[in-house]
């Protein structure tokens, strides 16, 4: 007995259905037509599910649910002969149900024993102690034409393919080790590969001896043997099993990493079928065997390099409908005719499946190269989603990606920048605007491929996001060091004060630098260089030409305000940043609060396109310029800034190489060297800061009031310090100037003495009026 749904699961929609109705054009997932059965000239009366089987023609409400109906309808058979005429021409082994009486004509061959209905099981490789199959008669059909064997890559046997010359139609069958439940052993039968099971490629096993050979794809196992005859070892030859039917369903991960993939379709001249007869030919690409090729090109997307997949056009009519390189072969064709077929009618399979001409020279005149990308006003090849739904693509970020890439747009994530950059082939938008026109432009392209819109930038994100790239890296990584030293040169143009400090801190910086750059969890720099000299010297030039061949990865006259968060996103939105206005900054900002966040590891803010806010290793190494000698403040924290005293030699345009420097300093930090500076270099930094640190009034007053040259001999607080030197009320911002100067000349931290934090401090330099507690000026 059939099983009308193992037959309509053998079928694919996709394929057939353009096949039964070429009159009809793709809408979606439907393919819409006029009815044939009918004098029907309204096109669209009539319409095919592709991915169910179902129809119905909307004009006289006749319907069907499956591919047997649909043919059984349009040829005006019954379900069963429909059935049995389909299981004939796609050579459809799998098709009988489990239960029932064996057809009586199976007992009538001696030689084979008949198909039980208990359907024997197939066993894939055939094992080694199986006995070989000798005697390939059928059943039904008699002797054997043709034999072929396929074979695993490894190259065990699977099975053999059999092909009968019987009338009408010639037969292909399947003959395959299997478990049979009914007699309980194993034995040949006719079984094989069938419904959704992928189909495995005819010629697997050369693969491994010629893995950089071009490979070229034909239909049938008769062709392919007779390209290879013709080829030689000029490239591998394969097809596939089960023919134009079973494209869909070829496994082809064996091809994965291969240089170039012909496909070489039958040179099929079919014509429309229309309620007359013959119509015109079909065009190109719904010719059978080229819509066969179509399907294996979408699945080799990924497998292999776009520009390595083409397909061989040819001209209607040129040959005999369903000419293949077997006919080739009996016309003597020569592997030269076939290579120079293969250089000029080879084309990418986006513009065959547009129906162009193939290009005879695909470079321009001014030696540029035409972009592969599908035009952004036509939908892309149905046949490439990965996921496919009955309504269409489904949402799926798999399939987002396979749109994007027949487009040719492209999504990055800059680590530096920490912002998408889309590109779109043909597209010019405003700087303003860029990002949000791009992915109106992608939720426009969903919508005209039948895909949900809802996700869009979800994915765009996703996308970017496994496509990230560094520029710095790249930039650094362009070119080795030569092993020149030019860190020592860099430093020598700033013709330092104090040289061999000047080089410790350039150094250590570059080296912390770098490792904003490659450390994949982000870096915590340990302070900013700040070149210090006359106005006009040139520094902040000095500072640009860090990266003078790539200026986007640095930021000129950067103002933080650490309450901003916009100002904070435009400052670590680069590698190098300069401070602009370093006074102004700290005018602005709490200098606390602007120290921690020079050293900062990690950033938390959202972008304008997230929904919320999230992490960001820091990428970014802080320089800076200054005219003012006495430019720092917050003496506590003088050791993040890391001055340069520049003299009158400065030279702001030093030619150094840049991108060398820096691939010196990542050898550097390949290498494992510091970034900090050690105690003894902290120490002389902490000594070379204070001809840079603005003293304030209380300063001044504490530092004459006493005389530091004595021991501590009283206590007292800050505030009362203040007091004594002069400030009658002072504010709480005097009494924290008046503490920070106790711990510079003191060195030490107050302590808690009678419920009061106090310091110890000498005498006073001078007789002083001022009345003290008995308990605050009492010796120690």
């Amino acid at each position: 007995m059939i099983d009308f749904r193992k037959v309509n699961a053998a079928l694919s929609a996709e394929l057939v259905v353009p096949d039964w109705l070429p009159n009809g054009t793709r809408r979606g997932a439907e393919w819409v037509t006029t009815n044939p059965t009918r004098n029907d000239k309204n096109a669209g009366s009539f319409s095919v599910k592709l991915t169910t089987g179902q129809w119905c023609d909307f004009v006289t409400k006749e319907s069907g649910g499956d591919l047997v109906g649909l043919y059984a309808y349009i040829k005006g058979l019954t379900q069963v002969e429909a059935a049995r005429a389909l299981i004939q021409q796609h050579a459809i082994t799998d098709y009988q149900q489990g239960t029932g009486q064996q057809p009586a004509e199976q007992a009538q061959s001696k030689n084979v024993l008949p198909i039980d209905e208990n359907k024997p099981q197939p066993v894939f490789p055939v094992p080694d102690d199986a006995p070989p199959l000798e005697n390939f008669k059928h059943w039904k059909f008699g002797e054997a034409s043709r034999v072929w064997q396929y074979f695993t890559k490894e190259g065990k046997l699977l099975c053999h393919i059999a092909r009968y010359d019987v009338q009408p139609r010639k037969q292909i069958v399947p003959w395959s080790w299997a478990f049979d439940p009914k007699q309980k052993k194993h034995r040949w039968a006719n079984v094989g590969f069938s419904g959704s099971k992928p189909r495995p490629l005819y010629g697997l096993q050369k693969l491994n001896d010629f893995p950089d050979h071009d490979i070229l794809i034909v239909e049938g196992e008769k062709a392919a043997d007779a390209a290879q005859e013709i080829m030689g070892d000029s490239c591998l030859v394969l097809s596939w099993m089960g023919g134009t039917a079973a494209a869909d369903k070829v496994k082809l991960d064996a091809l994965k990493g291969r240089r170039r993939v012909f496909l070489w379709p039958d040179f099929d001249s079919q014509r429309e079928k229309t309620a007359e007869g013959e119509g015109p030919l079909l065009p190109i690409h719904k010719q059978p065997g080229a819509a066969a090729m179509l399907a294996i090109s979408a699945r080799l997307r990924g497998l292999v390099d776009d520009a390595g997949i083409r397909v061989v056009n040819y001209r209607l009519g040129e040959k005999q409908d369903g000419w293949d390189l077997a006919d080739g072969q009996a016309e003597g064709i020569t592997r030269n005719e076939v290579l120079e077929m293969l250089a000029q009618r080879s084309q990418d399979p986006r513009a065959f499946a547009m129906g162009e001409a193939p290009a005879q020279d695909e470079g321009q005149e001014d030696g540029s190269q035409e972009s592969d990308a599908v035009p952004l006003n036509v939908a892309v090849n149905p046949f490439g989603f990965p996921d496919r739904g009955e309504k269409g693509p489904q949402d799926t970020i798999e399939n987002m990606a396979y749109m994007l890439s027949e487009y040719g747009i492209q999504a990055r994530y800059n680590v530096i920048a920490k912002d998408i950059e889309i590109s779109i082939p043909g597209k010019r938008f405003s700087q303003d605007n860029h990002t949000e026109n791009c992915f109106s432009t992608i939720e426009s392209l969903c919508a005209r491929n039948s895909m949900s819109r809802a996700n869009v930038r979800g994915y765009i994100i996703a996308l970017a996001d496994d496509n990230s790239y560094n520029p710095a890296a790249e930039w650094i990584d362009s070119k080795p060091w030569d092993g020149v030293d030019r860190i020592t040169a860099l430093a020598a143009s700033t013709d330092a004060r104090h040289p061999e400090l000047a080089l410790s801190l350039l150094r250590k910086w570059m080296v912390g630098a770098v490792a904003c750059v490659y450390e994949h969890e982000g870096f915590a720099m340990q302070g900013a260089i700040v070149l210090q000299g006359a106005q006009g010297l040139g520094k902040t030039t000095w500072i640009m030409s860090l990266a003078n061949d790539n200026r986007a990865l640095i930021k000129e006259g950067a103002e933080i305000n650490t309450d901003k968060q916009d100002t904070i996103k435009q400052a670590v939105s680069y590698w190098l940043v300069e401070l602009g206005e370093l006074e102004a900054t700290f005018s602005k900002s709490d200098i606390g609060t602007l120290r921690n966040f020079i050293t900062r590891k990690v950033d938390e803010m959202r972008l304008p396109y997230a929904k919320a806010a999230s992490k960001f290793p820091r990428r970014t190494a802080f320089a800076a310029s200054v005219n003012d000698k006495a430019y720092l403040r917050d003496e506590q924290g003088n050791r993040r800034y890391w001055t340069i005293e520049c003299g009158d030699g400065f030279q702001a345009f030093h030619g150094v190489d840049m991108q060398q420097a820096w691939a010196q300093a990542k050898q550097l930090y390949l290498a494992g060297e510091q970034h900090s500076l050690t105690r003894e270099e902290n120490a002389a930094l902490a000594e070379h800061n204070l001809a840079f640190t603005e003293q304030n009034p209380i300063d001044e007053l504490i530092g004459g009031h006493f005389d530091w040259a004595a021991p501590g001999q009283y206590r007292h607080t800050a505030t009362e310090v203040a007091v004594m030197i002069g400030y009658t009320k002072p504010t709480q911002k005097e009494t924290k100037a008046a503490a920070a100067s106790l711990r510079k000349y003191t060195g030490k931290d107050p302590y808690k003495y009678g419920g009061r934090l106090v310091f110890e401090v000498p005498p006073t330099s001078h007789k002083s009026t001022q009345n003290y507690n008995d308990n605050d000026d009492r010796p120690i």
